[in-house]
């Protein structure tokens, strides 16, 4: 079981709680959400959540390859990137529609697995 923590001055906070698989925890550029992925509902989904209130919303169901979240450089925007080394393609996840789209020519540069 893998939770997300944060660390703020000297004390660790643990941000997320359950029987879930909770991983590749990202801060919006502001800090005033985070971006997860999870098996809170039985199937991988990408929440957002805000660090204060500690209740994640699922905001789309992805597939286990969609699996690093992290935010458009502005925090308006979530997106995604494969979750193996082998690809650093960039799609952005509309949390109307929940629908996921590539952006043709994104790419990010990956290190251990994060964007």
């Amino acid at each position: 079981m893998n939770q997300v923590y944060e660390w703020e001055g000297g004390r660790v906070r643990q941000l997320t709680h359950g029987p879930f698989e909770h991983r590749n925890a990202t801060w919006a550029p502001d800090g005033e959400r985070i971006a997860l992925r999870s098996t809170r509902d039985a199937e991988h989904g990408i929440y957002l959540m805000d660090p204060l209130r500690l209740s994640p919303q699922r905001v789309g169901t992805v597939s286990p390859e969609h699996g690093v979240p992290f935010f458009s450089p502005d925090g308006s925007t979530p997106l995604l990137t494969p979750s193996g080394p082998e690809g650093t393609r960039v799609s952005t996840l509309d949390l109307r529609t929940e629908v996921i789209t590539p952006v043709p020519g994104a790419c990010v540069g990956m290190q251990g697995g994060q964007p």
